[in-house]
């Protein structure tokens, strides 16, 4: 059912999980142009992972399209940030915040986890 976004988001997380990252891309735009937010917030997560396999998988010496690709997982990594995740998404984005060297970012993420944390020790863990 090629106009389902829930089954097109299904299927490009296969197709990233066996790196056929183009079609995944493809595959996966009907969910993220979907109108149900769920769906919608899957599919960026979906992309957010394509687009940072990608970035890990391609060579330091093509530093011109790596630093492209990480200025669009920063611009990917601020609209996630924005997103009400669980709590090791959150943790996971934050690290991947500060290994692409956006410090005001991670520190913000940090913070806003500790004030969102129900237990003390948790909140001074973060």
């Amino acid at each position: 059912d090629p106009d389902n976004p829930r089954l097109r988001l299904l299927l490009a997380q296969r197709q990233i999980a066996v790196g056929q990252m183009a079609d995944a891309r493809a595959t996966l735009q009907p969910a993220l142009d979907s109108p149900d937010p769920q769906i919608h917030r899957d599919a960026l997560w979906a992309l957010w992972e394509l687009s940072y396999t990608d970035y890990q998988r391609t060579p330091e010496r093509e530093a011109t399209y790596r630093k492209a690709m990480r200025e669009d997982l920063l611009r990917q990594l601020r609209v996630l940030s924005a997103e009400p995740w669980p709590l090791e998404r959150r943790v996971l984005l934050t690290r991947r915040a500060a290994e692409l060297q956006d410090r005001v970012l991670g520190a913000a993420m940090t913070r806003r986890m500790a004030e969102e944390a129900s237990d003390p020790r948790e909140a001074a863990q973060l």
